[in-house]
């Protein structure tokens, strides 16, 4: 699962930020606030573990989960290199608009890094 789908779902962001705040937290704290089961809980940190964002280690009979900061810091340098190449007067609708209505956005890991750019797609 790449980065952005991980981050799509509520929950899953919610997990990210509370391991942002707390640090590392057993799987029994993270589910405390939420009002699902725990196997619910287990898949949503198996789709961060995916996207790499969060790591976790055992210790003893528990797993321990922490944020991965060299990919949260990698999804902020793409924020800034975004933000950096975009004049107050563009925006993806702008492009959306010159490339038609078949253009998606597209975010990719290229030479490790992220890229974010539009591309067209081929019609169905």
């Amino acid at each position: 699962m790449d980065i952005f789908s991980a981050l799509s779902d509520p929950t899953r962001l919610k997990i990210v930020e509370m391991l942002a705040m707390a640090g590392n937290l057993p799987v029994a704290k993270i589910k405390e606030p939420f009002d699902m089961s725990a196997p619910a809980i287990s898949q949503h940190l198996k789709a961060l573990l995916e996207a790499k964002l969060v790591k976790v280690e055992r210790k003893a009979q528990s797993r321990i989960y922490k944020v991965n900061s060299d990919r949260i810091a990698e999804i902020s340098n793409w924020a800034m290199r975004v933000q950096a190449g975009l004049k107050p007067s563009d925006d993806l609708s702008g492009q959306r608009r010159r490339m038609g209505k078949n253009a998606k956005p597209v975010i990719a890991v290229e030479n490790g890094r992220l890229e974010g750019f539009l591309r067209s797609r081929a019609k169905s």
